[in-house]
């Protein structure tokens, strides 16, 4: 069956809005809704006029949003979405390192700034899905420098969970809440961690960690 023109987003379309703000733009169709695509870099692509246009969005409070209308049994329903969220379920996969069946929410890898817009803040490749119980903590964060080979070498959350060989809820674990695990030292903006830790699969493991917390860095 021929699909619907308003459910099909052509070459033509694309070259309609401009074309591609990049070679490997991507529109992918929005769940849900009729005439309406989202692309990894962020821009919403509505066809539902007929003739294909990129929707304005409203930036607010360090995140962009938009408004679509339906109309089901008659009446028009409207729909609130946050851009970072549709880009995200259209573009991100959740990551094999994250608990089957855990709550995750989505993270901006270099974060939001609640009052200025960031130019790239919502493309795909700086979201991720993190669970829920540990997205404080990696937003807390600012900058992770591991212990390598008497050098400090900054990686980030992931990297260093993986250079150590633990998981990264145990990587967090291990100094992530200020309240309970206190640094063995500060300088300047930087704090830095010394565990030991075991593991879930009864492992000892010394961590080494130099750290730069978010409030730090916004007193720079």
């Amino acid at each position: 069956m021929a699909k619907m023109r308003s459910n099909y987003l052509s070459r033509a379309d694309i070259e309609a809005v401009g074309g591609k703000v990049a070679a490997d733009e991507e529109f992918r169709h929005v769940k849900g809704e009729t005439g309406i695509w989202i692309s990894n870099y962020a821009r919403v692509l509505s066809k539902r006029r007929g003739k294909p246009r990129i929707l304005k969005t409203v930036f607010q409070r360090g995140y962009h949003r938009l408004t679509l209308p339906q109309y089901m049994h008659g009446k028009k329903i409207k729909t609130m979405y946050y851009v970072h969220v549709l880009v995200a379920q259209a573009f991100c996969d959740i990551p094999s390192w994250i608990n089957p069946g855990e709550r995750v929410e989505i993270h901006h890898k270099n974060s939001v700034n609640r009052m200025r817009d960031i130019a790239g803040i919502n493309n795909a490749t700086n979201l991720m899905y993190v669970p829920r119980r540990l997205h404080k903590a990696i937003d807390s964060i600012a900058e992770i420098s591991v212990n390598y080979k008497n050098s400090w070498r900054k990686m980030n959350f992931i990297q260093a969970a993986e250079y150590y060989g633990i998981s990264p809820y145990e990587f967090f674990g291990s100094f992530a809440n200020e309240k309970e695990k206190r640094p063995d030292r500060t300088y300047g903006k930087y704090q830095y961690y010394s565990p030991t830790i075991k593991t879930e699969d009864e492992r000892e493991v010394k961590i080494e960690v130099r750290i730069v917390r978010i409030r730090e860095e916004k007193g720079k």
